[in-house]
């Protein structure tokens, strides 16, 4: 056979091999587009979306089993729809057991959404928030102290011997990267805090008063601007975070009479409460106890009604009482770690527990079966 024809074949072969590749690819690449329209519609993103208010909502009404099902069925198309699913899981998993484990899972899982740079800084500072919130669900457990503070960049505003004030440095971070209601208001209520620990004023305490009100006013800003980007924000457990650490902190102002905030007080409490108790948004229940706590003792420390306390401690003990997980109930392990760990408010536990033999029995109980578990 001649050179030339032999050259010719060998062109020909390989231009025949190139044409079969592409055909091969074209199929691929239709096959894949059926497969994922067959999946999730022609544009896979607003069914991702739907898959993830669906969780959202399963969330919300404490459909925690439901929860954990779909955010396993998710397969987000980008980093902010991963740390939507991830932001929207947290807690479902404790909900059912009451373990510290999940809550530790949680911690981890909210690192790994703020490590992640490719996430919008709204969703990385909702993380960040996230963390703060898992402290609280904790009922303030060492343990998750710990873990949130274990390593890097965290470790840097851990302040030994204070986990308040560690909480506050991690809002202030918050904050600073993008202002939100939560942080702020955390802040603020921080500084109410301190200004009230004490009934003789300290020479700080103008300082931290201001400092509480200017974070305040903050906050309120913030949520309006909030609710104005999206309605759903009033839906969320962030908003019911907001609301309740505004009415502790006017309840604070009022111990220390600071106005307008003697008159206040009680109104903005008895709305948070009305608003706990009243959604049906299971996240917004978790926040109850610790309101009618902190009311109940403003009413005998503020308006020296042990009557009206009395009322708002006989209902908590029944809301304890009837925690379907007791473990998964924030207060109740609030209660326990306080007895072993924060003097302070385990001298106001004691204290209202005079007023209420209600509330007496019931912390007695659980406290005496953390003991005994232990």
């Amino acid at each position: 056979m001649p050179p030339d024809t032999q050259i010719h074949r060998s062109v020909l072969l390989k231009s025949i091999t190139f044409f079969l590749c592409v055909v091969v690819l074209v199929i691929a690449a239709v096959g894949y587009v059926i497969w994922t329209r067959h999946l999730f519609g022609v544009n896979p993103e607003p069914q991702v979306n739907k898959y993830i208010n669906a969780l959202i909502g399963a969330q919300r009404t404490g459909s925690t089993t439901a929860a954990e099902q779909l955010a396993k069925q998710i397969v987000p198309s980008n980093p902010d729809q991963e740390a939507m699913v991830a932001l929207n899981s947290r807690g479902a998993a404790f909900r059912q057991t009451g373990e510290t484990s999940d809550l530790l899972n949680d911690v981890t899982s909210m690192k790994l959404v703020f490590s992640n740079t490719s996430v919008s800084p709204e969703l990385r500072v909702e993380a960040l928030d996230a963390l703060m919130q898992t402290y609280d669900d904790s009922g303030n457990d060492p343990s998750v102290l710990n873990a949130i503070f274990s390593d890097q960049p965290y470790s840097q505003y851990l302040v030994p011997g204070d986990p308040l004030q560690s909480m506050r440095k991690l809002a202030e971070w918050s904050y600073g990267i993008y202002p939100t209601s939560l942080a702020s208001a955390q802040i603020g209520n921080w500084y109410a805090t301190q200004a009230a620990i004490d009934k003789d004023a300290k020479p700080e305490d103008a300082g931290y008063i201001a400092m509480a009100e200017k974070y305040y006013g903050i906050a309120d800003s913030l949520a309006t601007k909030e609710t104005a980007e999206s309605l759903d924000f009033l839906s969320t457990s962030r908003y019911m975070a907001y609301r309740s650490l505004q009415a502790q902190t006017e309840a604070r102002f009022a111990r220390i009479n600071v106005s307008p905030y003697t008159t206040t007080y009680s109104s903005a409490l008895q709305d948070a409460i009305t608003l706990a108790a009243s959604s049906t948004n299971v996240s917004f229940g978790d926040t109850l106890p610790y309101l009618r706590f902190v009311y109940a003792h403003s009413l005998l420390t503020v308006a020296k009604d042990s009557a009206s306390s009395k009322e708002q401690l006989d209902v908590l003990a029944t809301e304890m009482d009837n925690a379907p997980i007791p473990n998964a109930n924030s207060f109740i392990r609030f209660i326990r770690n306080s007895q072993s760990g924060d003097p302070r408010v385990w001298s106001i536990v004691q204290t209202l527990e005079g007023v209420s033999p209600a509330f007496k029995a019931e912390v007695g109980l659980l406290t005496a079966s953390s003991t005994s578990a232990q």
